[in-house]
């Protein structure tokens, strides 16, 4: 079974895609939409504070009739997040 580590090393020269949560939802629909990704992590420094994606934007913007360009990522993020580390097995971290 595949460790963590080995998935990411044959994804690497991937950028993860990154905004800090002063950002717009609209910033974050551009970027997912340039590089036809689903989702945004939400970074402030080192910190890893959350993650906008495509679900967030339909139910937390879309349903509640709130406008991209003004909505905050700050304010609409996951911020409740599931972190694994490199040596896990695939199967450990579905399990």
């Amino acid at each position: 079974m595949h460790t963590v580590a080995e998935i990411l090393k044959s994804r690497q020269g991937t950028t993860l895609a990154t905004l800090p949560p002063t950002a717009t939802v609209r910033e974050a629909l551009q970027i997912m939409a340039d590089r036809n990704i689903g989702s945004v992590l939400i970074v402030q420094g080192d910190a890893l504070l959350g993650i906008f994606t495509e679900r967030d934007y339909a139910r937390r913007l879309v349903l509640k009739g709130l406008a991209s360009a003004d909505t905050l990522l700050a304010d609409v993020m996951t911020t409740r997040l599931y972190v694994v580390n490199p040596h896990q097995t695939v199967q450990e971290c579905l399990g």
